[in-house]
């Protein structure tokens, strides 16, 4: 068995303003920075054998927090990202639905296959992360465990395919995480949207 643990990235500003980044390379603000260090010393203690990453900025710093503790490099899997929004990015929903309105509620009603202008929709988020996601896994050996960090969309198109649940169903937290088992009789979703970490007050 191969365990993932399927993080989301910390905070950012655009998160904090509730607009929507997709593939838009915002960094982590503070809050986020403090995020990433709880959830690395939540996993401190695990043996994690390798780190992958969005290559955005967001994901790709927090992995970069998490690698430190256990002494490893972060790998950049560009397949991994958020869905692109395309004309929606750097919106805020309350501008979407001032400009987009039919469109943003469509797409609200039905994200899995609805595109944004220009953009995904995310059941092409979810065949591409679970290429990637699939690709990494197998190049590891029973035993070992990765830890994956990516974007809210992108894990939720992850999650949502194998536990077979509506797509909202699967929303996380900024640092939340979920973790998979690959095993010879399939894959079990053993922990899900644990954010635990986040209620921590000191070192």
């Amino acid at each position: 068995m191969v365990r993932v643990i399927l993080v989301r990235h910390g905070e950012t500003q655009w998160n904090k303003d509730r607009r929507y980044q997709g593939h838009s390379d915002v960094a982590l603000n503070d809050i986020g920075r403090a995020q990433a260090g709880k959830v690395a010393r939540r996993l401190r203690s695990e043996k994690v054998d390798a780190v992958y990453a969005s290559d955005l900025s967001r994901a790709y710093q927090t992995a970069e927090v998490i690698a430190r503790e256990h002494g490893l490099p972060v790998e950049k899997v560009p397949g991994l990202r958020e869905i692109h929004f395309g004309d929606w990015e750097g919106l805020s929903r309350e501008e979407l639905t001032e400009q987009f309105g039919e469109a943003y509620a469509r797409w609200q009603a039905e994200p899995l296959t609805t595109r944004a202008p220009g953009g995904e929709s995310f059941e092409d988020v979810q065949v591409r992360a679970l290429a990637a996601l699939e690709a990494i896994v197998a190049r590891h050996a029973d035993g070992e465990t990765l830890v994956i960090v990516a974007h809210g969309g992108a894990i939720c198109s992850i999650l949502c395919h194998y536990l077979q649940c509506e797509f909202w169903e699967c929303l996380l937290g900024n640092t939340g995480f979920s973790v998979l088992e690959f095993g010879a009789d399939g894959v079990k979703v053993a922990v899900r949207s644990d954010a635990a970490h986040l209620e921590e007050t000191g070192e």
